[in-house]
């Protein structure tokens, strides 16, 4: 059993009230400069705002000296694997931007 199975098995007793996978990728910088990027797999309660889910993201980076620049939720079933092999236009159509820094910058 890989566990994917395992923790669909774990889950089923709940029914409709079992936590939901996200794919997220979150592109950042490290305190060396350093720009990355890395998934993240939240299991979440049915209805979580994702938004929300990013912004513990941010904030955690944060804490680790890392700067978010942007976090993207990968939908239908997509990888990051996927998201590398696909061109954009055909990407954009299964991403849903959730945080992006440029839109939370304070004005100077």
């Amino acid at each position: 059993m890989n566990t994917a199975d395992f923790i669909t098995a774990l889950f089923e007793p709940l029914g409709d009230n079992a936590p939901v996978k996200h794919t997220l990728i979150v592109d950042y910088t490290t305190e060396d400069g350093e720009e990355c990027h890395g998934e993240f797999f939240p299991m979440v309660p049915p209805g979580t705002a994702m938004e929300a889910v990013a912004w513990l993201i941010v904030e955690e980076m944060a804490r680790l000296r890392c700067t978010v620049s942007a976090v993207f939720e990968l939908l239908d079933g997509y990888t990051c694997a996927d998201a590398e092999r696909v061109n954009a236009a055909e990407l954009a159509d299964h991403v849903r931007v959730l945080y992006n820094r440029a839109d939370h910058q304070q004005p100077q």
